[in-house]
């Protein structure tokens, strides 16, 4: 959309139509504080300036393909992790625009003085380029910043969900370090382990004393919690839970999800439009809730933080989701997002 270093990826979403107007803004900008601190007129200078802001533009290519690779090694896998150093990210990514553009541009003007056999000291090229690169960035790291900031209405994100609503809600998952499956309340308490091997489907009673789960070489087993006793199966052997009430996952990865009780509705759209939206149906648009993590121009989903399962709980106060083998819990009224557990596959047993 501009012409330095940090432009690149605007011009790649926006195209040719706004650069234009936006080089002009440079060319002004840069060519005037040039002009005073070289001595220079300004009408000599605006085509120089012009060369030098398009070799910029370029020169963004290799700095966005950088950053791409950076910013993964810099944002943590957490979600408040993540938006806590999202920030900090996109400044050390600034800044790399911004020292790749003095270089190219003080190479490019400093070519044109020699060619024109125009003397100038040194110091005075590079205070030139420096102040006038300044002045442009200050007006257009704000705009780029605050245009590809991840869009959501989240307030708050919590180490922990102590502040869950009471009573809890149980939830069953696989650990995704040891693969285990574990059960621990909605507020974080409670946690201990069901079956202590690893484990790639299951299905639990409301009691939780009685699983059946399938490991990671596709054997079934039937555990009974509380003896700990456990036995081989030749099937998933769903008959031993007749007559009670069940709950379980598959072990298959989720993508997107969609959850409704009474007439909320907690949705996650799978693909590049993937998010968490929570609304009541027929309710004003702007009483509706919308999480994503979908930074850059064209807001796209991060697939490293891809968010799934959206389950309603508590009188659809609340509603877990998953994201990155992670199991988070979304406070709908105080907007609200906090870490329950590292796990994945989870399954909600009412209070």
């Amino acid at each position: 959309m501009l012409a330095d270093g940090i432009n690149f990826p605007l011009v790649m979403a926006y195209g040719i139509a706004v650069l234009i107007p936006l080089l002009l803004f440079q060319v002004v900008v840069e060519g005037a504080i040039l002009a005073k601190t070289w001595g220079i007129p300004f009408r000599d200078l605006s085509d120089p300036v012009l060369r030098a802001n398009c070799w910029s533009l370029l020169s963004g290519i290799p700095v966005k393909f950088a950053n791409s690779l950076f910013y993964p090694l810099l944002l943590h896998d957490d979600l408040r992790g993540y938006f806590e150093l999202y920030p900090l990210a996109i400044s050390i990514g600034t800044a790399f625009f911004f020292v790749v553009t003095l270089v190219v541009e003080k190479g490019s003007l400093q070519n044109w003085l020699m060619r024109e056999d125009i003397a100038a000291i040194p110091r005075r090229v590079w205070l030139g380029v420096l102040v006038a690169n300044l002045a442009t960035y200050a007006v257009l790291a704000p705009i780029h910043y605050h245009a590809t900031k991840p869009r959501h209405d989240v307030r708050e994100f919590t180490r922990d969900t102590s502040w869950a609503k009471s009573p809890p809600s149980r939830v069953t998952y696989i650990d995704s370090r040891d693969a285990n499956l574990k059960v621990i309340d909605s507020n974080g308490a409670n946690r201990r382990t069901l079956v202590p091997t690893a484990v790639k489907a299951y299905t639990v009673n409301a009691g939780l004393d009685l699983v059946v789960f399938e490991d990671k070489t596709g054997k079934h087993w039937i555990r009974r919690v509380d003896t700990g006793e456990t036995t081989q199966t030749n099937t998933a052997a769903t008959n031993v839970f007749t007559g009670l009430k069940v709950f379980g996952s598959t072990g298959n990865r989720d993508w997107g999800g969609r959850d409704t009780s009474g007439d909320w509705v907690a949705w996650a759209p799978p693909g590049l439009g993937n998010s968490i939206r929570v609304y009541k149906e027929n309710s004003e648009p702007s009483s509706h809730l919308f999480f994503a993590v979908n930074p850059g121009l064209l807001h796209l989903a991060e697939f490293r933080y891809f968010l799934s399962r959206p389950t309603l709980i508590s009188g659809s106060s609340e509603c877990l989701f998953q994201s990155r083998d992670t199991v988070y819990l979304l406070d709908v009224a105080q907007r609200r997002v906090g870490k329950l557990t590292n796990g994945r596959n989870y399954a909600v047993i009412p209070p």
